[in-house]
């Protein structure tokens, strides 16, 4: 018989510092292409700012099969269709996304009239406008349009499609020695795969191949769900995974290993932050939440502050020190930003649709045999 699941860590706990952390990092890795001297230059670890992506797509497969796997299998109760599953992630994502890539076509307009190109007026190609809309820019078309980030966003859509049936053959393995097999097969076999067709390890795929890059991850994530339930793992047990995780983050960082190895280390991390939390921070909480209006806001951020804020700042002073100083401005607006669109934007629009959208995930009871 299989054990007992365990508990999602709360809101509050370190599940939700991850986020944060990550968040943080990517807004690290972009902006530092901008900063005086290149991050990457500093230290090369700024220039593998997109592993924190990878975080984030493990994470979801994680999450999703923890907060709906009963659902979509029938398990708390009528089972929950694809429809209204798919309601549910559409109304967490898409409004958001709608606003910033309006903002950023109205901006780009703006400019336009005043006779001012962007920086990078590749980046806003009119072309790709629909299947940003559409949110369907990472299936093949390319991702490095508009709000770049989103392509993950557009990738993880694909895969919410996908999520129930996953998870329902998923939840038929009981071992949770066989979950960890499954997971460390799906994201060493893919790997290898991908380096072997593109000579490019699947972590470092280009835009356009998002949706190959992200499948695997997300269901990595739903083989470490289902480890996490089978196992029961003690707090004990799970803080030593993560440890485990943590060290091999270190090894990665003073060798030549490659992206593997952080992977594998980033899911072992997920492990051992992943169970229940008895005194959940509630500043930890709030930038939890924050860590998606950070995600999603930043190129806007980015684009206001290094062509109109920033721009102006620079011509007011001079030297290193007023560069850098400007710089660091950057990462504090990017940060106001997401805190102002958080609660004035995506928060209200939120709960306004979360009663509307719990409505539909109320399946019709399944007959039962006679």
């Amino acid at each position: 018989m299989a054990a007992q699941s365990r508990t999602l860590a709360a809101r509050g706990g370190a599940l939700d510092a991850l986020r944060f952390l990550a968040s943080a990092f990517i807004v690290l890795f972009h902006f530092g292409y901008d900063a005086p001297v290149q991050l990457a230059h500093l230290h090369e670890m700024f220039g593998r700012g997109y592993l924190a992506t990878d975080f984030f797509l493990i994470l979801s497969g994680f999450v999703l099969a923890q907060a709906y796997g009963g659902a979509v299998t029938g398990r708390n109760g009528p089972r929950m269709g694809l429809g209204a599953f798919m309601a549910r992630r559409l109304a967490r994502i898409y409004p958001a996304h709608l606003i910033i890539l309006l903002t950023l076509v109205a901006l780009v307009l703006a400019a336009a009239a005043l006779g001012v190109q962007p920086a990078f007026p590749e980046h806003f190609d009119w072309a790709a406008l629909a299947p940003n809309l559409l949110l369907i820019h990472a299936w093949g078309y390319g991702g490095d349009t508009w709000n770049i980030p989103t392509w993950s966003l557009s990738a993880l859509a694909a895969c919410y499609l996908a999520f129930p049936a996953l998870w329902r053959a998923i939840a038929r393995v009981r071992n949770p020695g066989v979950c960890i097999a499954l997971f460390l097969a799906i994201v060493s076999v893919s790997d290898l795969i991908v380096i072997s067709l593109l000579g490019v390890e699947a972590f470092d795929l280009p835009f356009r191949y998002g949706l190959v890059r992200t499948a695997p991850l997300f269901l990595a994530g739903l083989a470490l769900a289902r480890f996490c339930q089978t196992a029961a793992l003690s707090k004990r047990a799970s803080l030593c995974i993560g440890a485990v995780g943590v060290a091999a983050f270190a090894v990665e960082a003073a060798t030549a290993a490659p992206d593997l190895l952080r992977i594998i280390a980033t899911g072992a991390v997920i492990v051992g932050c992943g169970q229940a939390v008895s005194r959940p921070s509630r500043l930890v909480e709030w930038a939890g939440k924050l860590s998606f209006s950070l995600f999603i806001t930043h190129t806007l951020a980015g684009l206001l502050w290094f062509d109109l804020i920033g721009a102006a700042l620079l011509r007011l002073g001079g030297g290193a020190l007023w560069a850098w100083t400007v710089w660091f401005g950057a990462l504090a607006f990017a940060l106001g930003l997401a805190a102002a669109f958080h609660h004035w934007v995506d928060q209200p629009i939120q709960q306004r649709l979360g009663p509307l959208v719990r409505s539909l995930g109320h399946a019709r009871p399944q007959p039962q045999p006679a």
